[in-house]
This record gives C-alpha cells, sequence and structure tokens, in this order.
C-alpha cells in the first residue's frame, strides 16, 4: 500500500544530503499524516502513527525548529486518545513521547495541559498521564510550568469522572517530586484550593514516592484479550518531596 511504502521510505531513510532534500517538506507531510488520523481502518491508522513516530525520532532536529509544532501535533494526537482500541492508544502514546521528547517539556506541555478540562474523560485521563510520566522522567523545569500544572491538575481532582480525579490525586507527588518540597508548599499555597481538595493532596503525598504511571494508558479498554508489552516507566527521583513534607 502507499501507506506502507512511505513507512519503508522514512524508516530507511539515512545520511545528510537525503535529509536535507526532506527537511523543507517535514511541515506538509507532517500535516498530511495527521489528517490521516481519522482513518478508520486499523492497519492504515496504525501504520500512519508509526509513521509520524519514525519521522519525528528521525528528523527531530528540523522538527524542533518548527515554531508551530506543538500547535500541530499536539492537537490531533490527544484527541487520539479517545479511541477504543488499545493497539491505537498505545501506538499513539508512543507516538505522543516521541513529540514531547524531541520539542521539549517545557514547549510541549504547556499546551497539553488544557486536554485536562477535555470534554471526553478518556482524554482527560491520558493529559495526566502522560504529565505524569514527563515530569518523572524530566522534572527539571521552569517554575512557571510546575505552576501551570498544578493548576490543571487541581480541576483534576474536582472531575465527574473518579478514574479522572484519582489520576490527578496520583499525579500530585509526581509533581511534588518534581517542584521540590519548598516550592510545592508555596503553589499549594498561592492557589489556594478548596479545602477538602487540599486536604486529599496533603493525604496522598504521605504514602511516599510517585506511583508509576504507565497502567492508567490501557484500564478503560473493553479488549481485555489483547496483550502489549508494558509502558516502562520513568525512574523516580531519590529524596522525594512526597516524603520529606510527610516527615515535616
Amino acid at each position: 500500500s502507499a501507506v506502507g511504502q512511505l513507512q519503508a521510505l522514512i524508516q530507511a531513510s539515512d545520511g545528510a544530503a537525503w535529509h536535507a532534500r526532506t527537511a523543507p517538506h517535514l511541515p506538509d507531510l507532517t500535516r498530511l499524516l495527521l489528517s490521516m488520523l481519522d482513518e478508520q481502518n486499523f492497519r492504515i491508522l496504525l501504520t500512519t502513527l508509526q509513521i509520524l513516530t519514525s519521522l519525528v525520532e528521525r528528523f527531530g532536529e528540523a522538527l524542533g525548529r518548527w515554531d508551530d509544532a506543538p500547535a500541530v501535533l499536539l492537537p490531533p494526537l490527544m484527541d487520539k486518545f479517545a479511541d477504543n482500541r488499545i493497539v491505537i492508544r498505545q501506538a499513539n502514546l508512543t507516538a505522543v513521547r516521541a513529540v514531547i521528547h524531541t520539542l521539549s517539556p517545557r514547549r510541549a506541555l504547556r499546551p497539553m495541559l488544557t486536554y485536562i478540562s477535555n470534554p471526553n474523560s478518556h482524554i482527560r485521563e491520558q493529559a495526566i498521564t502522560v504529565l505524569a510520566q514527563t515530569m518523572q522522567a524530566s522534572p527539571a523545569q521552569p517554575l512557571e510550568l510546575h505552576r501551570a500544572a498544578l493548576g490543571a491538575l487541581s480541576l483534576g481532582l474536582e472531575d465527574v469522572k473518579p478514574r479522572v480525579a484519582r489520576a490527578a490525586l496520583d499525579a500530585m507527588p509526581v509533581l511534588a517530586e518534581a517542584a521540590g518540597a519548598p516550592v510545592f508548599e508555596w503553589l499549594m499555597r498561592e492557589l489556594s484550593m478548596p479545602e477538602s481538595s487540599e486536604a486529599r493532596v496533603w493525604e496522598r503525598l504521605k504514602h511516599g514516592a510517585a506511583p508509576p504511571m504507565a497502567e492508567a494508558l490501557v484500564e478503560f479498554t473493553s479488549q481485555s484479550n489483547l496483550s502489549l508489552p508494558p509502558v516502562s516507566d520513568a525512574p523516580v527521583r531519590q529524596g522525594s518531596a512526597s516524603r520529606r513534607m510527610a516527615d515535616a
């Protein structure tokens, strides 16, 4: 198929000359692939996500220079977390991770936070999961990003869907770890969230290190007979902020 041939071409791409010829066409090629995410055919959709991942990984430097990359790449990929097929969501997570790694969390996470308020509860939950996984892997982020993340997660705490609210609560130790105890405590005071929500956060932090976040991706599937390799968990930093606050 044409999609299969494109995949083979991208995967076989090598050499500075090939990259130099292809780089100017990356925005158009990326938009074409993103437009194919509405495809209902399973094989075509899965292959498209795999091509996108390869494209991002192989042309990361060129994509990183594209100012519109976060606004173009993230919305259609985040929307794909609503798909009810576990294999598609797994491939989508791989693509989203590649985008965040390539563009840097500093560029990619801020627009992604808006999806914690998405009308689709699965997308809200996965936005929280991706945020937590990224913070575990790359905790050294600007204060403004930590502030924005806490504000978005505080909305998740009040979510009508218990799974989303639980994901937001479980992400709090990750953010506390990333920001550090003094900064997290200051941000909590600054935010002034409802007393009941604040009490739940401090209670959750008493339980120590941040939990693994990867499992949340597949739990809402109805296709439990499908088996995939688990998503590897990012290492948790030693000297947990949550433990420090619990011992205070």
